[in-house]
């Protein structure tokens, strides 16, 4: 049996851009580097 994952995609809406933006490189900064998270564009 396999497990079935879930991608969640999430695009914030223009005017609020800029704040996630920054929350996005703030949660960043306490990230371990040797893991690290890869974005695939398929398709």
């Amino acid at each position: 049996m396999t497990k079935k994952l879930s991608i969640i995609r999430f695009k914030p809406k223009p005017e609020h851009y800029e704040q996630f933006l920054a929350d996005v490189i703030e949660n960043g900064k306490d990230r371990d580097p040797k893991y690290t998270l890869h974005s695939n564009n398929c398709g």
